[in-house]
């Protein structure tokens, strides 16, 4: 994803943004924008926002649910400090922050 558009990413982040938005959920402005792909500044701009989200929720707690680069020197590795054991999906249905806000809010 190093500048170029990767249209494997995009299939995959719009079906996992679709199974949280459900069908009442509106992803056209998102799909429009992944239309040719997922680039590195889309990317960065939803991972931003997420922990922007994930900061003004957690506080000094969010350390480990934070997206952070990591592995290799150019930061190709991206996850979360948990281990697989320690993260469970929940449905919570439309209590779920709405990633394409531009403002962050609190719970």
């Amino acid at each position: 994803m190093d500048g170029y558009p990767e249209p494997g990413y995009a299939v995959e982040y719009l079906a996992e943004y679709r199974a949280v938005l459900g069908e009442m959920g509106d992803d056209e402005r998102t799909a429009a924008r992944l239309a040719d792909g997922m680039d590195a500044a889309f990317f960065m701009e939803v991972k931003s926002r997420l922990n922007g989200k994930l900061r003004a929720a957690l506080g000094l707690g969010r350390k480990p649910y934070q997206i952070e680069g990591g592995g290799k020197p150019r930061g190709y590795g991206v996850g979360v400090g948990l281990g697989a054991g320690q993260i469970q999906f929940v449905n919570r249905g439309p209590a779920l922050p709405n990633l394409d806000d531009k403002e962050t809010t609190t719970r």
